[in-house]
Parts: structure tokens; C-alpha cells; sequence
């Protein structure tokens, strides 16, 4: 059927150089056609991030129209073709075979655009638009469930998941995305088949998750529906164990450490910053460990620290770059004592400002707050902290140097950094504000001191 409302078109190069493709291949004698997920955008008034190309050319026929293409998915009739500055997947109509690995077809088969589109995976991924005439081609009621806002398996749930494990975890992602219903067969059939989760690599799980947390308005609201599903307990444990970690209801009114987790992402919303939203979804899986209750009240010492190490051990299951592990590991272990500048001096102030790690430091401790609904004291604090640096540097270059050490005959050892740590904190917490000050500092030390 021919989807018949209204769609927006996007009035970008991308738009018009996909036109263009589409285009010449017609002139060959072939059909072409956009799909999937942009189709989806368009109708949801939105501009699609990329536009692929479906057709009845062979891989062959494409590269003869366009020599400069790129053949290497030529085996699964994909040809990638780039126009200026955009570079396209065009793929030829086809039946996918032999899903061996529960990911990727064995082989595939040249075939019509119906039977194209009942291989995909959702419904409202499987519409095709023709440029040319601006009509949309519905075989499979995608367009119907854009309407209802309804995720739904193209034909037998379980037949898709049994293709590609990965549409599992990809179904929570456009319900989170878009705010769409799981249709109760799917979803049963992903409970069902929860634990093949496991057989997909840790880097595809990882991205999904990336752009469940950081593309979704409710994060939260997804990290729920990923609890339900049955697959949040096989890819993340640590977080599905917070459930029932009691709080104190004082502190924490909103509930346990997993629900309080849930409405801190609900309160980043789509944040597009993925360190930020890691950081939120681990920065209490310490608790579970160090739950304390004593004369009736909770308590979790050193969770902080002890998070981190689970975090960072999450983040290496999952193929985090180390870099980002580290960051995020920073973000979670200090989170404690952002909460408490008034026990900090001037000079461990400083440093934290300085952090590179600070600005997402300071959002994860703001979202920490506002979803207890306690008072940001702490906030309103650094922010007025940084105010007070903007004509001048938080950590300026330090006054004196080993050389100056040297030239005061002190002798090179394992002291040498802790002395000029210490006049660096000096330095810092404005103690003493020259040079001259911090040379005379290191000259009544003793050599004995030193």
C-alpha cells in the first residue's frame, strides 16, 4: 500500500545528492528507492541522520554506473557510493540465508522489493520512498504503526530474533528513542529469548546501549523496559542487582538504588553525552557491596571507590576506549566529595575545578541532587567558585621548580616531588602568593626536613 499523509522532506545536500542516485540508476532502467529508517523520519517530521538506497541493480550494475564505488559488500549486494562530501549504502533487493551466528546472514539472494522489505526487522523500518515521484510504499504496515507509535517484529517475532540476536536489544533502543509501545507479541518473544543476548559481540551491545542512554528523552524509562525484557540481567548484572537495594527514605524518597538510578537518566534526557550517562547509570553500583544498616539506619561507606572498580570493570567487559574508562571511573569515584566543597581547601577546590572530568563531575552531581530533591547548596557553590576564576587560571603554572631545588643544593631523591607538592599547594591556597615567599618557604626548611 501507498502510505498517503503528509512527510517532510529534508532540504539538505544529503536529501539532494540521494535524489541524485536514486535518479541515474532510473536512467539505467532501474528502480530505486530510499529505505528504512529515513522513510521512518520523514513521516515522523523528522530529518533522518542517513539515507540508505535499496534497487533492483546488481552490485555489478551499480558499479558500472558509478566507477568509483566501493565492491567490498558486494557478497551481501551492498555497493557503497559516495557524492560529494555524502557517501551512500545502496543495496540490491534481497532474501537473506543460513543465519548462522545469529547475526549476519551466510548468503543472500537477489530478489523484489516486497520480499526485501519482509526481511528487515521492525515494520516501521521496512517503508521505501521514491524520490522521483514523492510516494511511499508500505508492504508491511510500518506506516499504520507510526501512527499507533507501536515497535512491531515484521512477520514472526521470533523467526527475526532467531536471524539477528541483536534486534533485541535494538527493539528497546526505538521504544526508548522513540517513544513507541513494544507490541505484546514482541516484547514476549524477546522475554523468551532474553539469554541469546549473550552470543552478540560486547562493541554492538555497548553502542546500543550508548544510544538507548543518550538519545532517549527517558533513559531511564528504557533502562526499565531493558529490566523487563530480560536482557538488562545478561548484559548489565551489576545494574539489574540494585534492584531492592533499600535507601533511606530521608535521603532518597524516590525509592531504591535502581530506581533512584533510573530517574537520575530521566533527569539527563537525551543528553547526547555518553560519559555523562555512564557515569549516572554506575555511580551507585558500589552500594549493593557496602549496604550498611546500623541502628536502623543505611548507610554505604566507601561506596564511591568501590563503584568505581565495578565500573571500571563494566566498562572493559563492554570495549570502553581506556581513556573514556578512566574518565568515567574519575567521575564515579569523586562523586562523593563533590557533595561536600565545605571539606575541601582552596587547593583540592582548585584541582577539581581544573579536572578535566569537572564539568561532567558537576552535571552528575546536579542530577544526583535533583532527583532526591534535596537542596544544591554544593552547586550553587561551584558555580559561583568558577565565576571567581574567569579573569584568571584555577591552576596557573607553579612558582618555583625542581632547577630551583637544585640550585639550592638540595640533593635529587624521592623527596623531591613531595616538597614541590607541598609548595605548590601553597602556592594554591594563596598561603604564599610569590615566588620570593615560596624561596624563602624552602630555605628555613633543614636539610633534615628535607
Amino acid at each position: 500500500m501507498n502510505y498517503p499523509g503528509a512527510m517532510k522532506t529534508p532540504d539538505n545536500t544529503q536529501f539532494r545528492n540521494a535524489a541524485l542516485i536514486s535518479a541515474r540508476l532510473s536512467e539505467r532502467g532501474h528502480t530505486a528507492y530510499f529505505a528504512g529508517g529515513c522513510v521512518r523520519d520523514m513521516i515522523m517530521q523528522r530529518t533522518p541522520k542517513d539515507i540508505d538506497i535499496v534497487t533492483d541493480a546488481t552490485p555489478d550494475q551499480i558499479s558500472a554506473i558509478f566507477p568509483d564505488s566501493d565492491l567490498t559488500g558486494k557478497a551481501f549486494g551492498v555497493v557503497r557510493v559516495r557524492m560529494t562530501d555524502d557517501e551512500f549504502e545502496i543495496a540490491t533487493f534481497r532474501a537473506d540465508h543460513d543465519h548462522k551466528d545469529g547475526r549476519h546472514p551466510g548468503s543472500v539472494s537477489f530478489t523484489d522489493e516486497k520480499t526485501d522489505s519482509s526481511r528487515r526487522d521492525f515494520t516501521i523500518n521496512s517503508l521505501l520512498y521514491d524520490p522521483a515521484s514523492g510516494r511511499v510504499i508500505d508492504h508491511q504496515d510500518g506506516s499504520k504503526d507510526i501512527t499507533l507509535q507501536l515497535l512491531r517484529f515484521i512477520g514472526d517475532p521470533e523467526q527475526r530474533i532467531s536471524e539477528d540476536h541483536l534486534r533485541m536489544l535494538r527493539a528497546i533502543r526505538f521504544s526508548g528513542t522513540l517513544g513507541f509501545r513494544i507490541e505484546d507479541i514482541s516484547f514476549a518473544a524477546i522475554i523468551k529469548n532474553a539469554g541469546l543476548i549473550e552470543k552478540i559481540s560486547a562493541e554492538r551491545v555497548r553502542d546500543e546501549l550508548i544510544r538507548m542512554l543518550t538519545e532517549s528523552p527517558k533513559p531511564g524509562k528504557a533502562l526499565e523496559t531493558l529490566d523487563a525484557s530480560g536482557l538488562l540481567a545478561y548484559i548489565l548484572p551489576e545494574v539489574s542487582a540494585l534492584k531492592g537495594v533499600a535507601h533511606s527514605p530521608e535521603k532518597h524518597p524516590e525509592g531504591d538504588v535502581f530506581t533512584h538510578t533510573c530517574r537520575m537518566l530521566d533527569h539527563a534526557g537525551a543528553s547526547g553525552d555518553h560519559c555523562l550517562a555512564f557515569s549516572a547509570l554506575l555511580h551507585d553500583i558500589g552500594k549493593k557491596d557496602t549496604f550498611t544498616l546500623l541502628e536502623g539506619k543505611i548507610s554505604f561507606p566507601c561506596h564511591e571507590e568501590r563503584g568505581a572498580d565495578i565500573a571500571e570493570n563494566i566498562l572493559h567487559r563492554l570495549r570502553f576506549p581506556k581513556k573514556e574508562i578512566q574518565f568515567i571511573r574519575q567521575c564515579i569515584e569523586r562523586h562523593g566529595v563533590i557533595h561536600k566543597p565545605e571539606a575541601l581547601n582552596l587547593a583540592e577546590l582548585r584541582k577539581i575545578a581544573a579536572s578535566p572530568t569537572f564539568p561532567t563531575e558537576l552535571k552528575l552531581h546536579k542530577l544526583d541532587v535533583i532527583t532526591a530533591g534535596g537542596s544544591d547548596k554544593a552547586g550553587k557553590f561551584y558555580d559561583n567558585f568558577l565565576k571567581s576564576y574567569i579573569d584568571r587560571e584555577i591552576l596557573p603554572q607553579p612558582l618555583v621548580s625542581g632547577k630551583d631545588l637544585l640550585a639550592m643544593s638540595m640533593k635529587q631523591g624521592p623527596d623531591f616531588g613531595r616538597i614541590l607538592a607541598e609548595a605548590y599547594d601553597l602556592q594554591l591556597n594563596e598561603t604564599l602568593k610569590s615566588r620570593d615567599a615560596i624561596i624563602d618557604w624552602l630555605a628555613k626548611r633543614s636539610k633534615q626536613d628535607l
